[in-house]
């Protein structure tokens, strides 16, 4: 899951949401969601996308801020 702590699905015949999800040290939550139409024939080019996104989400990483880093110039 990459810098992500959970992920969830929910989906009916003509929808699907996807998220992944990451609470911050400052009590912030990150979400990553994909809300993708899948009717009929489409189903499959859905399924693509869906894992071209997951794909995304497990190399996503969490870097701070140049300034707090200390490499500002």
């Amino acid at each position: 899951m990459g810098c992500f702590s959970s992920r969830g699905v929910v989906s009916n015949r003509s929808w699907a949401s996807y998220w992944f999800r990451r609470e911050l040290a400052s009590g912030s939550v990150l979400e990553l969601v994909l809300d993708v139409k899948q009717p009929g024939r489409r189903k499959r080019l859905a399924g693509k996308a869906v894992k071209a996104w997951e794909r995304c989400a497990r190399h996503t990483q969490l870097l701070p801020p140049d300034d707090a880093a200390g490499t500002q110039a």
